[in-house]
């Protein structure tokens, strides 16, 4: 009887120790509270119903490694990655530009993304799905003459 009533005490004090932690808002998880550094797995432009063409698939891996940096103050930079297309080419693609997630969490705008052949100002992106490794979000972009959706998706970087 002693163990019993020792076991329940163990097993009491354990389940009422346990509190889950509040989910992250969409802040918390594009900046992790301070900074965070994103790198484009994924990019497409919905042409037509079924006709896709990728932001990436040819692009050189100079364009491709670029660093989307946000910052929990909604400032970011766009950063050259591993490797420049040029070795003179400034660290920096856009320094200290301005970025903010609406109050729902459910869009993020920036002022300027550049991206191989593609510069979109005052970009607001739809986003999709977001989790602490990846997001990923819809925005028009400008082609050929047209506005079309674009597709990216995001992931993580240490």
């Amino acid at each position: 009887m002693k163990r019993a009533a020792c076991l329940f005490i163990l097993l009491a004090a354990f389940a009422c120790n346990k509190e889950d932690a509040a989910p992250k808002s969409n802040l918390e998880l594009l900046t992790n509270n301070s900074e965070k550094s994103w790198k484009l797995q994924e990019g497409f432009i919905q042409l037509q119903q079924s006709s896709q063409l990728s932001i990436i698939g040819s692009r050189p891996t100079c364009e491709t490694d670029n660093l989307l940096v946000l910052r929990s103050d909604n400032t970011y930079d766009l950063t050259e990655g591993a490797t420049k297309c040029n070795v003179t080419d400034p660290n920096e693609i856009v320094k200290g530009a301005n970025w903010n997630i609406s109050a729902d969490g459910k869009t993020l705008s920036v002022d300027r993304f550049v991206f191989t052949i593609f510069e979109i100002n005052n970009a607001v992106f739809n986003i999709t799905e977001i989790t602490d490794t990846s997001f990923s979000g819809e925005t028009q972009v400008e082609f050929l003459g047209s506005t079309y959706t674009g597709t990216v998706k995001f992931a993580a970087q240490n």
